[in-house]
């Protein structure tokens, strides 16, 4: 089978960690079916050498001009598995739907290289309703081939996908009805999606390379302090903010705990001033972005791992923790809900600093307790490749 995946996140050089699940899930993918044939397409979705923004116009210029000695390329990943790149602007969705007619250009050329080396897709498998979503439509509409939508949006729709009446933009409704299926990350995205009259969705969550996220070869013995882990962009969307406030009151009760964060964005100056000014910069530990390996030993060397968000489709980072034998603390925001359990952790309400804190000194006290080898055993039997491929 041949299949030709549309990101409409994907990693580029300026963000070289967004979308990196969509890439890795499509190499574990060809690893598992050596007998089907992946192409990826992108166009620079995350790539800031590409992205025209209005409030930049001087700079938006400057792209737009050098924008034209950027080349198409192929990378290579797998017998089965190439990348497929060619250059395509965007900009605002409200002015000529962000160049959604230029994204088509673009990824048809890539289907045509492709194709030209593989012969024609089976399937095109689109991530996220838009942009993907409707530049798969409309190279279905052109080959006649079927695709799929598998969606990770959070929160669902986004706002700049709803007209003024509070229903789905056109663009977006018409991909998700006209695609031969279409798939949500977990039960709470679908039944969000039900809300907004989309009907025929499946559920099958993300995997991970559980031969990467793994427990330790060994364990240490009893600690006498135990460290959080939390890793995320640092974005309001993580709840980072809730996460230090929580976290100072952990601090109170016991001093020598400490706070590991991973990830970089936008909010990285006001967190630390807010670290600073709650008096606990002491005892949090800034590691900024992490490539894969050092995520993994950074889930290995915690003693628990918890993420503030205000809203997940599915919450990865939480997967990643329970595949290296981790207890974790999430908030009840969409998805943690469907992979934290008695096993493996604790639930809180997001947004609310004392419960929070209230279930970091829980785990401090009870984390001897979870059972690393039953934690890894569950995450086997819900979220690895081996399960969620045949899905």
């Amino acid at each position: 089978m041949n299949i030709f995946h549309l990101p409409s996140w994907y990693p580029s050089p300026s963000h070289p960690i967004t979308g990196i699940f969509i890439r890795e899930q499509a190499a574990l993918y060809a690893w598992k079916y050596p007998g089907d044939t992946l192409g990826i397409s992108t166009w620079g979705p995350s790539d800031e050498r590409l992205l025209l923004w209005s409030r930049a116009p001087l700079g938006s210029l400057v792209k737009l001009i050098r924008s034209r000695a950027l080349k198409p390329e192929q990378h290579v990943h797998a017998d089965n598995l190439t990348e497929y790149f060619h250059p395509a602007l965007t900009w605002s969705r409200r002015v000529f739907s962000g160049n959604l007619l230029g994204l088509v250009r673009a990824n048809l050329r890539n289907y045509e290289l492709f194709s030209a080396a593989h012969g024609p897709a089976d399937v095109i498998h689109a991530h996220v309703g838009y942009p993907a979503g409707a530049v798969a439509r409309e190279l279905s509409r052109r080959h006649g081939i079927p695709y799929v939508i598998t969606e990770h949006m959070s929160p669902f729709p986004f706002r700049d996908y709803l007209h003024r009446g509070g229903g789905l933009m056109e663009k977006l409704a018409m991909a998700y009805r006209d695609a031969a299926a279409v798939i949500a990350v977990s039960g709470k995205l679908r039944d969000t999606m039900h809300g907004f009259g989309i009907q025929r969705v499946e559920v099958v969550p993300n995997f991970i390379d559980e031969s990467v996220f793994q427990p330790p070869k060994r364990e240490d013995g009893p600690r006498q302090s135990i460290t959080f882990l939390s890793l995320g962009r640092l974005v309001p969307q993580k709840g980072f903010d809730i996460l230090l406030e929580a976290f100072a009151q952990v601090l109170r009760l016991h001093p020598s705990v400490t706070l590991r964060i991973g990830g970089d964005g936008e909010d990285r100056a006001r967190l630390r001033q807010q670290a600073e000014r709650l008096g606990i910069g002491r005892r949090v530990e800034w590691l900024g972005a992490l490539g894969r390996d050092r995520v993994a030993e950074e889930m290995q060397r915690c003693d628990a791992f918890v993420l503030a968000s205000r809203h997940e489709s599915l919450g990865i980072v939480l997967i990643e923790a329970i595949a290296c034998g981790r207890p974790v603390i999430g908030t009840v925001c969409g998805g943690p809900e469907e992979i934290v359990n008695d096993t493996n952790g604790y639930l809180v309400p997001p947004e609310d600093p004392d419960a929070l804190a209230a279930a970091m000194l829980r785990m401090i006290e009870n984390h001897g307790a979870f059972d690393p080898t039953a934690i890894r055993r569950d995450f086997e039997a819900r979220f690895s490749s081996a399960v969620v491929c045949g899905r």
